[in-house]
């Protein structure tokens, strides 16, 4: 009990408390929906706003966060919220806000409006500034209207009001037309084809929205930006649009080496992460000094589909966290390896652009240590087991003698647990149990062949492009893991079995490692539901 109160989290202040009072951000999420309604019940919104209100002080940090992680449209009715009273805590909220430039232009136009209606000195070139980008807004709307079409001396307008802005504002400007104009994308990238000067927060936003001109544009970048740290971003960026199969091109630059890992360099920090398991979690532990805290110790789940699922922070002294990493590798439930700081971070960094591009928010705390974990960043582009194993070793005659031994990838511990979720199967499992109570009388090569015709329709159906994605990237770190555990051969398998799941590799329904993992998990299934009914038989009181 002494070690138990000994772990405190850290940093949970009046904003970080919020997420665990739900209500305030239950209600939230009514009020915007309702507004967005066509036909929204005044009545019941302004009810639904006053309950808002009644608690207190507290829900204005709620209100902060969704500012900054909303779209434009949520934006607009949260700072409508923020608003409808005066006081100094709201003020500085407001200024806050405006000081970040990671909102839209015309809701920072808004804030500034409403500080000077209550008195409030504002920066008058700032919004002088934001009128013109308002402009350039205005133009691409009736650009949309037109279908797509302007004039040529309206374009070069535009063109020339967009240069003409600072850098912290060219990002509000962007994310608000890619979140109100969607259609207006490729306008969008012709605006910043020239821009040799993207900030971290507009490289990410384009990101999210990945196509092959993108990473034109991100290739010219990396090639003239003198920034390692976005270089580095964009060749992060750069490869993951390769992995879901887009034509990109990874310029070669002098932080292109391979990473060296067998011997770890001393570090301020330390990374183990556990294998993946079948809904594609992981845990990351990273133990870190931290300027004022000393030792803190975070808890990390990376999620391949939902990206940074939980993140918690601990102030524990360096004994402890030995001790408590000793006994969850002792007790055998899960199993760490030790990586790399940098490596850690490209695997965060992977999942928190998850989060961005599906619009899943992210766990409060990691939003104050974003800092501490961005300190992490280092030279790392692509999936570690690249510089184990390089990829120029993988040749066709290296794929068609490993294609028959990736059945024998699930006689290893990493995947006696690997099983499709049952959401993607279950429509297959009732089809397999309705040949076993079909009234017809069908022979065994009948119900074999008919067993056969549903996992090839599985198999086709399930495995589309985004879920190859995934299952080549949890292959390719289940083959580091193999690797760096001395089993070269099986990680030798499982790297071949990822690299056939790229586009330009092998069809589903002849992949081995998908046809097995298909199989048995609509057989996993259906056994669970025989033995759930001869449950039921037993009669108890």
């Amino acid at each position: 009990m002494a070690k138990k109160s000994r772990k405190k989290s850290v940093g949970n202040d009046q904003e970080n408390e919020l997420p665990i009072k739900k209500g305030p951000g239950k209600l939230l999420e009514e009020i915007i929906q309702e507004t967005h309604k066509p036909d929204c019940n005044l009545i019941l919104l302004d009810g639904k706003i006053r309950e808002l209100e009644k608690s207190g002080e507290n829900y204005l940090p709620l209100l902060m966060k969704k500012l900054r992680q909303g779209n434009s449209s949520e934006q607009k009715i949260v700072l409508d919220l923020l608003i409808r009273k005066k006081s100094d805590q709201i003020i500085k909220n407001i200024k806050k806000i405006i000081s970040e430039n990671n909102v839209s232009v015309n809701i920072l136009r808004q804030a500034l409006l409403q500080l000077k209606k209550w008195e409030e000195p504002v920066d008058e070139n700032l919004l002088k500034l934001l009128e013109e980008g308002e402009s350039i807004i205005y133009a691409i709307q009736k650009f949309i209207e037109v279908g797509g079409f302007l004039e040529e001396e309206t374009e070069d307008a535009i063109f020339k009001k967009f240069a003409s802005l600072p850098g912290h504002l060219k990002f509000p400007l962007i994310k608000q037309i890619v979140d109100d104009f969607p259609k207006a994308f490729p306008f969008i990238l012709r605006l910043i084809k020239e821009e040799s000067d993207l900030d971290e927060k507009t490289i990410n936003l384009f990101a999210s929205n990945a196509t092959a001109e993108v990473g034109e544009i991100f290739s010219d970048l990396v090639k003239n930006t003198k920034d390692k740290n976005l270089r580095r971003l964009l060749k992060r960026h750069l490869f993951q649009m390769k992995s879901r199969g887009l034509e990109v091109v990874i310029p070669e630059t002098d932080e292109s080496e391979p990473l060296k890992i067998v011997n770890f360099e001393p570090s301020k920090a330390t990374v183990y992460i556990s294998g993946i398991d079948y809904v594609g979690d992981r845990l990351l532990f990273l133990s870190k000094s931290v300027l004022r805290w000393g030792v803190l110790f975070f808890q990390i789940t990376l999620s391949d589909q939902e990206g940074i699922k939980n993140f918690s922070a601990f102030d524990l002294k360096r004994k402890e966290i030995k001790n408590f990493l000793k006994k969850i590798s002792e007790d055998g439930v899960v199993h760490f390896i030790e990586i790399t700081p940098e490596y850690g971070y490209f695997l965060i960094d992977e999942a928190y652009q998850i989060n961005l591009q599906k619009g899943i928010p992210l766990p409060e705390q990691f939003h104050q240590w974003k800092l501490e974990i961005d300190d992490l960043r280092g030279a790392v582009t692509e999936p570690i087991i690249y510089s184990c194993i390089s990829p120029e070793t993988i040749h066709q005659a290296t794929l068609n003698a490993a294609r028959d031994q990736y059945l024998s990838l699930f006689e290893l511990e990493e995947f006696k647990g690997c099983f499709l979720e049952p959401r993607l199967v279950w429509g297959y499992v009732e089809k397999l149990k309705a040949i076993k109570e079909s009234p017809l009388i069908l022979d065994p090569f009948n119900v074999e062949q008919r067993r056969e015709a549903i996992f090839s329709e599985a198999i086709q159906k399930i495995f589309d492009e985004d879920l190859r994605r995934i299952y080549q990237r949890r292959l390719e770190e289940t083959a580091y893991l193999l690797f760096r555990t001395n089993r070269e051969e099986a990680a030798n398998c499982a790297l071949c079995a990822a690299w056939d799941l790229k586009p330009q590799g092998i069809a589903s329904e002849k992949h081995g490692f998908l046809q097995k993992l298909v199989q048995r998990s609509i057989l996993f299934y259906a056994e669970g539901t025989e033995r759930r009914r001869d449950n039921s038989l037993i009669v108890t009181r």
